[in-house]
């Protein structure tokens, strides 16, 4: 720990409600300042406290500097101070997936996640175009028509082949909103992962799953994909064979293009906190 950089308190100017700003504070939450947060934020972060090293603090006894990251969410775009980024996603996340890349993945397509009306017109539309003239056997108690519903999965088989379908509204809700480590053991099973357009046409799935080391299947194509190997919903499925090659050079760009440093952003932290005088400890 840097003692010059210990004295620095730093807090978001901004709520810690959605999954970018959380993001943004575990990536702070990794560096040599010591971030603060509001008691009521603490249940936030419960869930990556048991898995990740968090440094953060609810006092309010001393001066902090405020920091008010740029989000842009339809973008996507992040910025702290000279530090720009599409997504930001903390070091010790892309660390946990890639340590965990297994040799086999028993899924060979999957999806898991909220489940709109038009995510299931998308889905079975899928599986309806591709499967049709395929044997496609429906695994134990599964069934289509529990895909609405919540926390119930599909699973099915063709020519050997796993397809698991999730429905589950588990990444809605903190705490498991800011850490849901049951879907990124999901995604590590999963050669290929369909990545439905969500609130835009990009998704944080495409990302996520990228760090997991599977291929995203995405609904439509758009510029934040660009650089990455992956595939297309209309694509003809009968050619895919999943490549660990391409795998390997997603997450690479991947953690290229959504990760800092963490000398770089010790380095942008100070500057900014040098530059902008603390406010009382007492402020909210």
């Amino acid at each position: 720990m840097n003692d010059a950089k210990n004295n620095y308190v730093i807090r978001l100017d901004m709520p810690l409600d959605l999954i970018q700003t959380v993001r943004v504070a575990h990536a702070l939450m990794e560096t040599d300042f010591l971030v603060q947060i509001d008691p009521a934020d603490k249940v936030k972060f419960t869930a990556l406290q048991k898995r990740f090293d968090l440094r953060f603090t609810v006092d309010r006894c001393r001066p902090v500097h405020f920091l008010c990251p740029c989000i842009s969410h339809s973008k996507p775009a992040v910025a702290i101070g000279g530090i720009e980024r599409p997504l930001l996603f903390p070091q010790s996340i892309f660390d946990f997936c890639r340590k965990r890349w297994p040799e086999q993945r028993e899924n060979y397509y999957s999806f898991a996640g909220l489940v709109t009306e038009n995510r299931i017109a998308v889905l079975t539309g899928w599986l309806t175009r591709h499967f049709a003239a395929q044997s496609l056997r429906l695994k134990g108690d599964s069934s289509l028509a529990n895909l609405p519903s919540l926390d119930r999965k599909i699973s099915l088989e063709s020519g050997g082949r796993n397809i698991e379908f999730r429905s589950s509204t588990r990444g809605r809700n903190f705490p498991i909103k800011s850490w849901d480590e049951e879907y990124y053991l999901f995604l590590l099973n999963s050669n290929f992962v369909l990545c439905p357009d969500g609130d835009y046409t990009w998704t944080y799935r495409f990302f996520e799953s990228v760090m997991c080391g599977a291929i995203p299947i995405v609904q439509t194509k758009c510029a934040s994909y660009k650089g990455y190997q992956f595939h297309s919903m209309t694509d003809d499925i009968s050619w895919l064979k999943y490549s660990r090659t391409a795998a390997i050079a997603n997450f690479e760009l991947c953690k290229k293009q959504m990760s800092v440093s963490p000398d770089e952003l010790n380095a942008e932290l100070e500057a900014i906190c040098r530059d902008n005088p603390p406010s009382g400890g007492t402020s909210s």
